[in-house]
Formats: structure tokens, C-alpha cells, sequence
């Protein structure tokens, strides 16, 4: 078995620039549908944070020596499978422990997700963390992404999904990202981003061989 298993929650924590964001709840925390119970390796019933369980968790960021990025979605994880870009929303500077309330971050925002967020295009915050899975202690925060899809609409707590993704979450999310650069809706089928690939590469084409016609007839071929 794993000494620490990862995992990804979507907190519902509303998010504002220049405030510091809740990413776990103190104490003991689970999802609706029985999660991390349900996860595969564990025994356990419910995530858990106190101060002694931060103290560790904010040493190991500190022990990273380096921010830790926020990005859209998760497309980090994606990156190197989908090929599309993932760009920092903004950096965790720091993580603090409020008594009562849970582990706090102090972020960073890029300009462009400060605005996303003020113009609520943006809502919550999605953190992906290690748990050990005999106690469900937190053991180390990895990343987190801004999301539209938080688990447990108005609440503080969070929905943990078994990470990594299995291929079909993977070729789920992949498909959503390309639908999205190809200015297609996130929930078209496998076929309509063919269709629209496959036109897109019939118009690449004939733009080429119109400009290569072009600097033909002109005799200046480069």
C-alpha cells in the first residue's frame, strides 16, 4: 500500500483578490458520496486537519522553497497528455493555520485572474493534496486550480476524487480542453471536434497552397 495516496478537492470557499483562501477545513472533513471512503487503498471515512497536522504541511511547502501554482482546471496535470498550455492563475506565497476555520493560502493572483475573479468568471478554488490513508491525515499540498465546479455548493468542506484520473477522466477532460480552444461547447462529442479539427486543417491548407500560388506567380518562393 502507498504511504500517502493524492488526491483533488473542489472547496467552495468563495474567492475574492487580496484575501487569503480557505483550502481545508479544520478538523474532519468528507464528501457527500462517501469519499475517501470509497477510495481504493483506504479505510477510512473522513480527511483530517488540525494544527499539528499543518504544522507539517506548511513545513513541507516551506521546505519546497518555491510557490506553488494555482492554474485553470487543473490543466497542469493535463499538459503533457492534452498539449495545451497551463497557465499560472496565481502563485501561493504562503500557508497559514486559523484555530476554528482550517489551512489558509495566501495567493498571489496573476491580472488576469484577479479580474476573472472579481468579474466572477471564477468562483472557487480546487486543491490538490497527499493524504495518509490509514489516519486520512493531509500530508502535503501539491497545487490547486481555479474552478467552476465545486463539490458542496456553498460550504467550506471538500469532494475528493481518486487521483490519478483513470483514462476515461483523463480523455473526459482532454476533449472538454480542446473543445474549448477549438470555441466549441466543453460538452461536444468526440465527433463535432473532428468535424471542426478536420476543417480547420482543410482551411490551414488551402490558405497555404493560396499563398504559395501567390508568391509563385510573383517568382519569390521562400
Amino acid at each position: 500500500m502507498n504511504a500517502h495516496i493524492l488526491s483533488i478537492a473542489s472547496c467552495a470557499t468563495s474567492l475574492s483578490p487580496g484575501q487569503d483562501i480557505r483550502l481545508f477545513p479544520s478538523g474532519s472533513f468528507s464528501a457527500v458520496d462517501g469519499r475517501p471512503g470509497a477510495l481504493e487503498g483506504t479505510k477510512i471515512t473522513a480527511w483530517k486537519i488540525d494544527a499539528q497536522t499543518a504544522a507539517r504541511v506548511i513545513a513541507d511547502f516551506q521546505g519546497k522553497a518555491r510557490d506553488l501554482v494555482i492554474d485553470y482546471e487543473h490543466q497542469s496535470m493535463y499538459a503533457v497528455d492534452n498539449g495545451l498550455p497551463a497557465p499560472a492563475a496565481g502563485w501561493i506565497k504562503n500557508l497559514l493555520w486559523q484555530e476554528g476555520t482550517g489551512l489558509l493560502a495566501r495567493v498571489e493572483w496573476t491580472a488576469r485572474a484577479a479580474e476573472m475573479i472579481r468579474s466572477g468568471e471564477y468562483r472557487y478554488i480546487s486543491p490538490t493534496f497527499s493524504f495518509d490513508p490509514k489516519t486520512g491525515a493531509v500530508t502535503a499540498l501539491l497545487n490547486a486550480a481555479l474552478t467552476n465546479n465545486p463539490a458542496l455548493p456553498g460550504l467550506g468542506e471538500v469532494l475528493a476524487r481518486y487521483f490519478p484520473p483513470t483514462k476515461k477522466e483523463q480523455d473526459t477532460v482532454s476533449l472538454a480542453a480542446i473543445a474549448q480552444a477549438l470555441a466549441l461547447a466543453e460538452t461536444a462529442s468526440e465527433q463535432e471536434i473532428v468535424t471542426a479539427l478536420t476543417a480547420m486543417q482543410s482551411r490551414m491548407e488551402k490558405a497555404e497552397a493560396m499563398l504559395l500560388s501567390t508568391v509563385t506567380s510573383r517568382g519569390n518562393i521562400y
